[in-house]
């Protein structure tokens, strides 16, 4: 049994009578040493060993493979998705030699199979291989190598992704109008948009000046005071890829009158492509009680009865000027009508 092992992504043995190893002498002999074990005890242990010997052929035999950038990561080199040229592998052969290769700029790589033992070696933090990259699903069930004839051999595609995630957020409040020692409730939307499940997910979310946490349908990990403003922490172990929820925030409003902004955030442990889906922001009016009954909304606008109010009388007295204007230039005419 000869065995090619591509190290760290799989392990497959290939029949020794498919192998002809070149470099090595027509008559060298390969001794493979196989052990069986058992979890309970084995009262003859001198039967658990196995020596084999293989007459390795001196002719050439050598496994070809293809590494490229799975963008994806299904596992599939589709189109779009490039070769990865430069990548460093190593093959090290069972009499302690190695060979070093790089791949062509079609992400090809061939190894000589100068023992009937080689470790294949691909690094993936290889400087030519994205930064943080991981084996896409091609890898996971095992690499098929298989026989070309000829001692020519050829290794399914090595396929490499970034993996992210795309947590983003978006922040809304049950009203925008209150008034101080009022309960409202925020909604923090959440959602991962990203390819990967999003790891050791934390969202925060900083109270306006004043404002004190009530309750929470998921309990903060943390709850902080930072500079007058409560800021709460909450963590989410995983979020799946597409995979969405809702924390409702409760607060009471405090004294202070005015615009008040809330503002949330979300980040993840994995790497994430779009950061500007990571801040919501919503802000709320804070009127005194004598007041709160008696706002109007306009257009959008939030104006308090004096305000509308104010503005009537200015529209009045505006017609009444106007009208007062008509009737004197009506009057000047008929004044200045010639006599017959």
């Amino acid at each position: 049994m000869t065995k090619i092992v591509i190290l760290g992504f799989l392990s497959i043995s290939i029949l020794a009578g498919f192998i002809q190893g070149g470099i090595v002498s027509a008559d060298q002999t390969i001794i493979n040493i196989a052990t069986t074990s058992s979890q309970t005890e084995d009262p003859n242990q001198t039967n658990n060993t196995v020596r084999v010997v293989d007459i390795i052929k001196d002719t050439t035999a050598t496994v070809t493979g293809h590494v490229f950038y799975d963008l994806n990561g299904n596992g599939i080199q589709e189109s779009g998705e490039p070769d990865l040229a430069n990548v460093d592998i190593t093959a090290k052969y069972s009499d302690g030699t190695e060979f070093k290769t790089k791949t062509d700029p079609n992400g090809n790589y061939v190894i000589p199979l100068r023992t009937n033992n080689v470790t294949i070696t691909i690094d993936k933090n290889d400087l030519d291989i994205p930064a943080g990259s991981v084996i896409s699903t091609v890898g996971s069930g095992g690499l098929d190598i298989q026989s070309l004839g000829d001692g020519k051999f050829v290794a399914t595609a090595v396929g490499f992704f970034k993996p992210y995630s795309d947590v983003s957020i978006i922040k809304t409040v049950n009203t925008v109008v209150t008034q101080p020692n009022q309960n409202i409730v925020y909604n923090l939307a959440y959602r991962n948009k990203g390819v990967s499940d999003a790891t050791n997910v934390q969202v925060t979310d900083l109270l306006p000046n004043g404002f004190t946490y009530q309750s929470a349908n998921i309990n903060p990990s943390e709850v902080f005071e930072d500079s007058g403003r409560q800021r709460l922490t909450f963590i989410i172990p995983t979020l799946l890829a597409g995979e969405e929820g809702n924390i409702q925030i409760v607060t009471k409003v405090g004294l202070d009158l005015g615009s008040k902004i809330n503002e949330s955030r979300i980040i993840s442990a994995l790497g994430d492509p779009e950061i500007s889906n990571n801040l919501s922001t919503v802000a709320v009016e804070v009127y005194s009680p004598t007041n709160i009954t008696s706002l109007v909304r306009t257009g959008g606008v939030i104006l308090s009865q004096d305000t509308v109010k104010n503005s009537m009388l200015i529209t009045a007295l505006l017609f009444v000027f106007i009208g007062f204007i008509w009737k004197l230039n009506h009057h000047s005419i008929r004044w200045s009508k010639p006599k017959v």
